[in-house]
């Protein structure tokens, strides 16, 4: 307990001390008419995550050199486009990089197909982005990968050890932090892209370890809940004719946020305890029988997306189309 009470302090003073520099050198998330937020918290609060993951390698893992790389990669050119416009090929080429650094480690190109493995970067890169995506109000991505990371845990020390506790915890302790500066109705800080890359690129791993130890891919199904919002609105925006990269309010959050005016946290609290029960339902199925897990999770999914598909119902349509968010 003495340990991690000692690495709690020593990445609050490292978040504390972020935030000095980030007020100096005015690095804030400055609102514009697609924004959820008000003020100017600060940007790449997320960037506590690196200096987590170079303290678990020193520490635990100085072998395991090709995660820290992979977050290391994400986070330069993240931190760069928290700072600066970074061009989206750019971007897409740092994603896929760390992305396959990620594969290379976990011996993920000898255990797939030839033909597979395009599919497999893309899907990876398509979480990373659908985690950025999502951090977009008050609690939102410390809420849900808080929940999500001690949930993993459960599994990793009562049902099947996966990979080493200290990994996760390692993730816990820094998203425990944020969230105490990010739940609030004013947040001090957001993620921003560097902090958004760190957390996702992070439980990828921890689930790709937990499908190469059970041997089922199932567990892709733990992201339904982004997933599901992040798939449907870029979907919606193909059908409208709008670019997928620029910036909307059209996620199924944002709605209900903006529009509906269902307060950020309350909105917070609904994505990731909903995400927290198709997790717990998936698992509970798993160990009947891996097609009952599937099955549960097709059918989570298909719930998800009925509810999600409320964002089309009239009366959400007029709201968008008199705030002009369809056509933006």
């Amino acid at each position: 307990m003495t340990y991690y009470l000692l690495l709690f302090i020593l990445f609050l003073a490292i978040e504390l001390s972020y935030f000095y520099i980030a007020r100096k050198y005015n690095i804030v998330d400055k609102p514009n008419e697609r924004s959820s937020h008000t003020g100017s918290p600060i940007r790449g609060g997320g960037i506590l995550f690196w200096f987590s993951c170079i303290c678990y390698a020193i520490i635990h893992n100085p072998q395991g050199i090709y995660f820290a790389v992979a977050l290391t990669l994400l986070c330069v050119v993240s931190f760069f486009d928290d700072l600066m416009s970074v061009k989206k090929r750019i971007r897409i080429l740092f994603h896929f990089l760390a992305i396959g650094v990620l594969f290379f480690d976990l011996r993920i190109y000898s255990c797939i197909p030839v033909w597979a493995i395009p599919l497999a970067l893309i899907v990876a890169v398509g979480i990373l982005n659908a985690f950025n995506f999502m951090d977009g109000i008050n609690g939102m991505t410390g809420l849900y990968n808080l929940l999500l990371l001690l949930f993993l845990q459960y599994i990793n020390l009562q049902l099947v050890s996966f990979t080493n506790p200290e990994f996760i915890w390692f993730a816990v302790i820094p998203c425990a932090i944020f969230l105490f500066f990010n739940y609030r109705k004013q947040a001090v800080c957001f993620l921003g892209d560097t902090g958004s890359m760190a957390i996702a690129i992070w439980i990828i791993y921890i689930l790709l370890k937990l499908m190469i130890v059970t041997k089922s891919l199932v567990w892709i199904l733990f992201l339904s809940v982004y997933g599901v919002d992040t798939v449907g609105t870029v979907i919606y925006r193909l059908y409208l004719r709008k670019s997928i990269f620029e910036a909307h309010r059209m996620f199924f959050f944002q709605i209900l946020s903006n529009e509906l005016r269902i307060p950020q946290r309350v909105v917070s609290i609904l994505y990731a305890v909903v995400n927290l029960a198709v997790c717990i339902l998936i698992t509970q199925a798993y160990f009947r029988s891996s097609k009952a897990a599937w099955v549960t999770g097709g059918i989570a999914v298909l719930v998800l997306t009925g509810i999600f598909g409320l964002r089309f119902c009239p009366a959400i349509g007029r709201r968008l189309r008199t705030n002009k968010f369809i056509d933006g």
